[in-house]
């Protein structure tokens, strides 16, 4: 796929088209267009408004049944050029600029940046993704293919990959999103983008995540809406690619920024891929530390899996005494239990259960106008019957930062 798309001289995309029967040519809009008297002459202007233009550009992003699918995703980003068929016109897509059928001609700083900031902020941006991996290459020492028409800055290796992984984030949240046939497909779907990114970089690859920086990628929780874990088996329980449903990292909205600093080292992963290329078994073993948390359910919104860590002081208030919160991938255990999970006055939690939450990162958070950190962390589960072997089950936020005070670190074997 990655050589298909990626070595194509341009590339022709019905983005406006509901489907395959509906071909590339679909009845167009009418545009409000008027004609002006030039001079002394006979000549007319046709005009039109650069706002239609604009949303005929967000339409190839967000608003188009094209960019709702999740293997375009990858033919976007890996093609070279693209011609857009919309339904109000046709337009020209390159590494540098679009270009509307009308001759108006965007680049990322045209306008003072204001019309066109959003459009050159998305993942599938050509150019910004080239540019990042051929920063990750120099950084790492690692040879570049010379042909790679893009200019990027020497960066610090931990930079280049910070920058890469918000990228790589931002695209796989945009991924996450869109729709898929088969739940099969999601990472064949997107093993395009995967191989280019290894050859460009030789960061290795597993499940959907980049070992290089596997500390950051497992951050990651639902989105707009809770996902599900999905059955039959597609992906070990740390893995994105485990749930259906749009995914998100753990900080966003969540004021937490800066470079994150690792609590935790990669020791061994392992990937067990069956005859079909579907992932029948996988493990990441981890050194960090682990401690076990009271989780209490947060009266949320129906169908948001929020909960309280508490603290280990006695008493008072879940929201009074609790050092952080999380996000649980799949149905929480108060709603298998078949009893209410908070008093009549919905105030008070009435359940609670214990989990083991692991740190991963440490970063700056900045909250009612002071300072301090803040680390992300996973929820874990203990596989019965087991010594150190553990599932995943959700993600958050611990900000009491002394929480993980004197604990040593232990081997860890996430499946």
């Amino acid at each position: 796929m990655a050589d298909v798309y990626g070595n194509a001289y341009c590339t022709i995309a019905a983005t406006g088209s509901h489907g395959d029967q509906e071909g590339v040519f679909i009845p167009r809009a009418e545009q409000d267009v008027c004609n002006l008297k030039y001079g002394e002459s006979n000549t007319k202007i046709l005009v039109t408004s650069i706002e239609d233009d604009i949303s005929a550009l967000k339409e190839l992003h967000s608003d188009s049944p094209l960019s709702n699918r999740a293997w375009t995703l990858q033919e976007k980003l890996l093609s070279r050029r693209i011609i857009h068929f919309t339904r109000s016109r046709a337009i020209w897509e390159c590494r540098t600029r679009f270009e509307t059928e009308d001759l108006l001609v965007l680049g990322p700083d045209d306008f003072g940046g204001i019309l066109t900031r959003n459009i050159f902020e998305f993942s599938t941006n050509r150019s910004k993704w080239l540019e990042s991996l051929k920063a990750v290459g120099q950084s790492r020492g690692f040879s570049q293919d010379q042909n790679l028409a893009c200019q990027a800055t020497f960066q610090k290796p931990d930079m280049a990959l910070l920058n890469f992984h918000k990228l790589w984030f931002n695209l796989i949240t945009d991924y996450s999103r869109r729709g898929l046939t088969k739940g099969s497909d999601k990472l064949i779907a997107l093993s395009g983008v995967a191989q280019e990114v290894k050859e460009k970089t030789g960061l290795r690859y597993c499940a959907g995540h980049w070992l290089d920086m596997v500390e950051a990628g497992l951050c990651w929780t639902y989105g707009d809406e809770p996902c599900s874990r999905v059955s039959p088996y597609r992906a070990p329980t740390w893995s994105w690619v485990s749930v259906d449903g749009g995914i998100t990292h753990v900080t966003h909205n969540r004021h937490l920024e800066g470079e994150p600093r690792s609590n935790i080292k990669l020791v061994d992963s392992k990937l067990v891929v069956g005859n079909d290329g579907q992932i029948t078994s996988g493990s990441l073993v981890l050194l960090g530390r682990l401690k076990n948390g009271t989780l209490v359910p947060v009266n949320a919104p129906s169908g948001r899996r929020i909960c309280y860590v508490l603290g280990d002081k006695e008493g008072g208030l879940p929201r009074d005494n609790n050092v952080g919160e999380v996000w649980l991938d799949s149905t929480p255990w108060w709603e298998s239990s078949g009893q209410p999970p908070f008093d009549i006055d919905g105030k008070e939690a009435q359940q609670s259960h214990v989990y083991q939450i692991l740190s991963l990162n440490t970063r700056n958070w900045h909250s009612f106008n002071y300072d301090r950190s803040a680390q992300e962390v996973l929820v874990l589960e203990e596989i019965e019957g087991s010594s150190g072997q553990y599932v995943r089950v959700g993600a958050g936020i611990i900000t009491v930062n002394s929480w993980f005070d004197d604990l040593t670190q232990k081997l860890i074997s996430i499946s």
